[in-house]
């Protein structure tokens, strides 16, 4: 998959999202 490829080539860009779209669900809940 091409997410893992880009995982593996830039793992920050990769957790920069992730924690993004963490905060973009939080919001949604609350």
């Amino acid at each position: 998959p091409i997410h893992v490829a880009a995982t593996y080539l830039n793992p920050q860009l990769f957790w920069d999202k992730m924690v993004k779209m963490d905060e973009e669900i939080q919001k949604g809940l609350n």
